[in-house]
């Protein structure tokens, strides 16, 4: 156990992802060799995460780009579906959208990105109402999401949030969602609001 968790972890670790191993048990190491067996643990399997998320609005809706990386030692072996949802800020589901990204084919260190349309919010929620955007991934057999994300967001029954909208601020309110390395266009997205702003000040100046 000293040779594994201690004097030679280095070699444990490379040789826990150089096997993809996703499962280690059923026994635990001793509470001495805590430190090692909890570096162990944090390398095994797969780690999902969304490393670039993007929108912008398009004719009957609003488009969004979507980067999901697997930065652990191993792949998801089962071809869950991944997708994204619009949501009223209560939870309640108002469209579902799969990415199209499959799970199986992400290998660890490996990315994918896809784009997809949700008509359901074809309005500018971020400035009427409180509408958020968020991502699962289902478990076929109980019909709902059921893998947590490697990122810093809020995660409610399975989805994490990538996007939210406020109606108290009408403005775009964007969510970290990731460790860092997330990007969300936050630059696009107020400028896009202010010239917005802006052309309503113009129409409604006296003339």
């Amino acid at each position: 156990m000293e040779q594994l968790l201690e004097t030679g972890l280095d070699q444990t670790l490379s040789l826990v992802k150089g096997s993809h191993m996703s499962f280690l048990g059923p026994k635990t190491a001793d509470a001495a060799y805590r430190t090692g067996y909890d570096a162990v643990l944090s390398a095994l399997g797969y780690r999902l995460r969304v490393t670039e998320a993007a929108w912008r609005r398009v004719p009957g809706g609003t488009e969004l780009t979507v980067t999901l990386a697997n930065e652990g030692s191993a792949p998801f072996y089962w071809d869950w579906p991944v997708n994204l949802y619009a949501e009223t800020a209560e939870g309640t589901t108002l469209e579902t959208v799969p990415l199209g990204i499959s799970l199986p084919e992400l290998l660890p260190g490996q990315t994918r990105t896809a784009k997809v349309k949700l008509t359901a919010l074809s309005a500018p929620f971020w400035e009427e109402r409180d509408r958020r955007v968020t991502m699962g991934i289902v478990d076929p057999m109980t019909g709902r999401d059921a893998v947590r994300f490697a990122m810093q967001t809020a995660q409610e029954n399975g989805r994490a949030v990538l996007f939210a909208g406020s109606e108290h601020k009408k403005s775009l309110r964007l969510v970290r969602a990731g460790l860092p390395g997330f990007f969300c266009c936050l630059a696009a997205a107020i400028q896009e609001y202010r010239k917005r702003r802006m052309s309503e000040i113009k129409g409604c100046a006296p003339g």
